[in-house]
């Protein structure tokens, strides 16, 4: 199993570089950029739960059939924090979402598979060789990684419900968000996606944690510019100008 799990994390880190290039030349095809050349597609609330279930499901079976902690039975309450809201609360909040492709949920299903795998099995399996002692709640690592997980969580729900409300202050069609942190940039939610995980690679302070956050860079930073873009040319002028794509005042 260690030689998956060695194996599954080398994959990550490589698949993640390719993936961060080719999202710069190649849109995923869903949400406003959904297109039948990406095959069938279904209900979006059905698709998100269906991708997003072993990010759920994997860390609490790994967490049954090995080690438990207090320090990881809080770690794993804190994932679970994100992902029960991702995986059962988020869909349905969707709106009239576009239909999602099943390339789509298959491409992420694959990916949520190593990522639960990965991180589960270093939690309850792996993390004797970090010694996650009581005395683990107190190191500025964990303090630091706690407060930037639920910092960047707030952001990340903050944002979408601004997004969500759009219409119904504004009336029908696409209208420039405004308020939260879509003052500084183009996709709040995933800055605060982006600090989530950097804050979970600092709790935990695992190699699979850094995996995370560097795939979920390398899937939203171009997909940050590509939104950006979208703005842009649909908006025109009325744009802010100063708006950066993901990071307030740098990128």
């Amino acid at each position: 199993m260690e030689k998956l799990y060695f194996w599954t994390l080398v994959f990550i880190f490589v698949s993640g570089v390719f993936t961060w290039i080719t999202l710069y030349f190649i849109t995923a095809g869903y949400g406003r950029y959904g297109s039948k050349k990406w095959g069938p597609a279904i209900n979006p609330k059905l698709g998100w739960m269906i991708m997003e279930s072993p990010v759920v499901i994997l860390p609490i079976v790994f967490a049954f059939l090995g080690n438990v902690n207090a320090v990881t039975g809080v770690m794993l309450g804190i994932w679970l924090s994100h992902y029960i809201q991702r995986d059962l609360i988020y869909p349905f909040l969707i709106k009239n979402g576009a239909k999602m492709p099943l390339s789509i949920i298959a491409m992420s299903l694959f990916f949520n598979c190593m990522n639960g795998f990965v991180n589960g099995y270093w939690l309850f399996f792996l993390s004797k060789y970090e010694k996650y002692e009581t005395s683990w709640f107190v190191t500025p690592q964990f303090i630091i990684g706690t407060i930037l997980f639920y910092c960047g969580l707030f952001i990340n729900i903050q944002s979408d419900h601004i997004v969500r409300n759009l219409r119904k202050e504004n009336g029908p069609g696409y209208h420039i968000p405004m308020k939260g942190f879509h003052k500084y940039v183009a996709n709040p939610n995933y800055f605060g996606e982006i600090v989530e995980w950097a804050g979970w690679a600092i709790l935990t302070w695992s190699v699979p944690g850094l995996a995370f956050v560097f795939f979920t860079m390398a899937n939203l930073v171009p997909r940050a510019h590509r939104n950006r873009q979208w703005y842009v040319e649909k908006f025109g002028d009325k744009y802010p100008k100063s708006r950066k794509r993901v990071f307030p005042f740098i990128y």
